[in-house]
């Protein structure tokens, strides 16, 4: 439950960031420009990052059986 929380929690502020920079510069390209220069920003991409690296490294645990359910 918590992990699903914590992965809803991380997709919305990403959404946000990522809206927000659109929202300020009308255009694709100066959004993304936006999002890597700013550090609130790539924070929170950095975060988003890490959870995709921890469900993808779950989801390879599951499929070779090693991920510790008794």
């Amino acid at each position: 439950m918590k992990t699903l929380l914590v992965t809803g929690l991380s997709v919305v502020l990403s959404a946000a960031v990522i809206g927000n920079a659109y929202y300020q510069k009308k255009q694709f390209y100066p959004s993304v420009v936006y999002i890597t220069k700013s550090n609130p920003s790539m924070a929170g991409d950095y975060d988003f990052i890490t959870l995709i690296y921890y469900v993808v490294e779950d989801v390879n645990s599951l499929m070779r059986g090693t991920h510790g359910f008794h």
